[in-house]
């Protein structure tokens, strides 16, 4: 071969074998073959036998289909994608022996033969010889010989960001800003920290309610539920390592990158996205908590929901019915109450009307009495709640406005259990028990035990404004 290669003055050599790939025999063997042909030929041309004299002649891989052109994918068999990374790394090695090594790339996707298509390269060549000596990969498209350049991106490149409420009260003061890296990434981690690159967060009514309350001096920090990856560690974290997907609890987490204690985070549950897994933690361990380990809920036992439409209520719901409870609801609207009812609940009072809720509840029991309230609402749905619940009763308060003390519970009925749970409190006060809720969470979601809750998904950098961070903000509002 290199004496065949050597014996004239060759311009230019064209490797067509690949195109029997595609024509004669697009077999894994052949494949093979192909690619150490190309091998022999490169050997060859570059081989310390070539004559002193002889000029080494420019080797040309022709593929097809396997340059995409005009963001189309390429579409060639596997062979010629490992062909055109050989052309590449050759062009590089064999710099020092003086071979240039380039691809043409042909479309024999309109029907066209090898021949015709390589007929064509060759009519171009004679107009385009300059472009073909100087350009290491070619195309030809539609009767035109087409190069490689780069061009501005259409994505957007952005650096680490944050959700601010600049000033509480003003819903609309809701805004994007730059995160300082210097507040995470520039320092050492914690030995029990772990950072996080946030990919989604889970927010709630409480976050928009904590947005609007006027009666705090602190700027607003909403976000607590969240999904990402981990990024780095302190030496004495185990739960996680870097590049594990969690998903767990940070406080303002409505930003790029959070830092939380590991026993806050936990493994994704597989099967999830990054959006439906942030909507987990604060809401399943609250029903958890409340129903399974404080109030103990047991098959019969009848067990009122309020704000059954929201994601508390929703696990809440699937939680009871999962142990043959009875469950009576509330929701703020005809809507909420069609949706609750789809979802096997009989029971669907207003959430609104004190006076309505109580006299259905009335017609809903029929003289019976409840064994769990499961509340977040305040004022008079507290007290009908209470008259409602019999004797012994569990009363599981997760509000935080208006509720009741413990001394007010016990004056009033001192047969009633009564919890008032704050899951973000207790987390703070005993990470190691919210670590056991979230891996509990965890084995539920992957054994198909825990449902994935409905999400509304908003992208706070979304230039449409029923898209962006202030209309997940509004729709929480108007849901509150």
């Amino acid at each position: 071969l290199v004496k065949l290669l050597s014996s004239r003055k060759w311009a230019e050599v064209l490797f067509l074998t690949p195109l029997c790939a595609v024509d004669v025999c697009p077999s894994a063997d052949f494949g093979a073959a192909v690619v150490w042909e190309g091998t022999q030929l490169l050997q060859a041309v570059s081989s310390h036998e070539w004559p002193k004299e002889a000029p080494r002649p420019c080797v040309r891989f022709v593929t097809a289909g396997c340059q995409g052109v005009n963001n189309r994918d390429a579409t060639a068999p596997p062979v010629h994608a490992g062909l055109l990374g050989l052309a590449r790394a050759a062009a590089i090695d064999l710099q020092t022996s003086g071979v240039q090594v380039r691809s043409a790339d042909l479309d024999l996707s309109k029907g066209a033969t090898s021949a015709e298509a390589v007929a064509e390269l060759v009519s171009l060549s004679s107009y385009f010889s300059q472009t073909l000596r100087t350009e290491a990969e070619v195309a030809v498209r539609h009767g035109q010989l087409l190069v490689p350049r780069l061009v501005r991106s259409a994505v957007v490149c952005r650096g680490a960001a944050e959700l601010q409420v600049k000033e509480r009260g003003e819903m609309w003061d809701v805004r994007v800003s730059p995160q300082a890296i210097s507040e995470v990434r520039q320092g050492n981690v914690d030995p029990d920290l772990v950072e996080v690159r946030v990919r989604a967060v889970g927010l709630s009514v409480s976050d928009a309610l904590d947005v609007m309350r006027l009666d705090s001096p602190e700027t607003a920090s909403p976000g607590i539920s969240f999904a990402g990856t981990v990024t780095r560690v302190g030496p004495g974290v185990s739960r996680v390592t870097v590049g594990d997907d969690v998903n767990g609890v940070a406080l303002g987490c409505l930003k790029t990158f959070a830092v939380t204690k590991e026993h806050l985070v936990s493994k994704k549950p597989r099967g999830l996205t990054f959006e439906q897994a942030s909507a987990l933690p604060v809401v399943a361990s609250t029903v958890e908590y409340a129903l399974r380990d404080l109030a103990k809920v047991k098959k019969g036992d009848r067990v009122l929901i309020h704000a059954a439409a929201g994601g508390v209520g929703l696990t809440a719901v699937h939680f009871c019915q999962s142990v043959g409870a009875v469950v009576y609801a509330t929701v703020g609207s005809s809507e909420k109450a069609d949706f609750v009812k789809r979802r096997g609940v009989e029971f669907v009072s207003s959430s609104r009307d004190p006076p309505r809720f109580e006299s259905e509840m009335g017609s809903f029991l029929q003289g019976a009495k409840l064994d769990v309230v499961l509340n977040s609402l305040s004022g008079e749905f507290i007290d009908a709640s209470v008259r409602l619940l019999g004797k012994g009763g569990r009363f599981m308060e997760i509000g935080k406005r208006e509720i009741w003390s413990h001394e007010k519970m016990a004056e009033r009925r001192p047969d009633v259990q009564y919890e008032t749970i704050a899951i973000d409190s207790k987390m703070q006060e005993s990470p190691e028990w919210f670590a056991g809720m979230l891996d509990r969470i965890k084995q539920q979601v992957e054994r198909g035990q825990l449902p994935v809750l409905p999400v509304a998904v908003f992208d706070v950098r979304s230039s449409d404004p029923e898209r962006d961070g202030v209309a997940a903000f509004r729709l929480l509002r108007e849901e509150s």
